[in-house]
């Protein structure tokens, strides 16, 4: 519910294209239908362009003239558009203002322009008015959730394509540092095989000096050996 009206106003997702549906919304609001023609269901864009809204009038309905849509100001009262310059869908006749659904095209706004998209200078109905009225409203997409899902498509593509980078980026680095512990522990076993040789050759070295001692023993030397004359 929207809070800066002096009446009850609700934002709509889209605004009813037939009849049925229009009684449809007006009861679920609980809008009159009497005689008074007071307090009747209606569905129109802001007056910025920037949400369509829903609630009951609460003044008697306003006859509105043709070649114009209807807009809700910010004082809670219904003012004419001129839609003269629209590609298509200007009322061509003088209309009640809660029977605006047999104008659909005074409902179809380009929420991010901010503009009617059957109006020429509107960015986005001016490339694609063609595609855009394919849109059609009665289904319950509405032009910004259309917007909006391409927005989410376009973010979702650049967190994967970061994502994918960050992956192989953490790839490389484990590749290199098992590269690096992999000479480090080559470096290792050398230096184990090369003290392991020198260990060897020592070993080599004092066994020998040992049989050259024992060689070189006489045993007449040893005390109580008889001496020859």
């Amino acid at each position: 519910m929207e809070h800066n009206y002096p009446i009850p106003v609700y934002i709509a997702k889209f605004c009813p294209q037939n009849k049925a549906d229009w009684d449809l919304r007006s009861r679920h609001l609980n809008c009159s239908n009497d005689d008074t023609k007071i307090h009747r269901y209606h569905c129109v864009p802001n007056s910025q362009k920037t949400a369509l809204l829903e609630f009951c009038y609460d003044i008697i309905r306003p006859l509105v003239q043709k070649d114009n849509c209807m807009e809700l100001a910010q004082s809670g009262t219904l003012n004419q558009y001129y839609c003269k310059k629209f590609l298509s869908g200007c009322p061509e006749t003088h209309y009640y203002s809660d029977e605006s659904y047999l104008y659909p095209n005074c409902s179809r706004i380009d929420l991010y322009g901010k503009c009617y998209i059957a109006d020429p200078s509107c960015a986005y109905a001016s490339t694609t008015l063609a595609s855009a009225t394919e849109t059609i409203i009665s289904t319950g997409t509405s032009l910004s959730e259309n917007l909006t899902c391409t927005h989410v498509e376009s973010t979702l593509t650049i967190v994967s394509t970061i994502l994918s980078f960050l992956i192989v980026l953490s790839c490389l680095t484990n590749i290199v540092i098992l590269k690096r512990r992999w000479i480090q522990d080559a470096t290792n076993i050398e230096d184990i095989v090369e003290s392991e040789s020198m260990l060897r050759e020592s070993l080599h070295h004092s066994v020998s000096d040992e049989e050259g001692h024992l060689t070189s023993f006489d045993p007449k030397n040893l005390p109580g050996s008889p001496r020859r004359k």
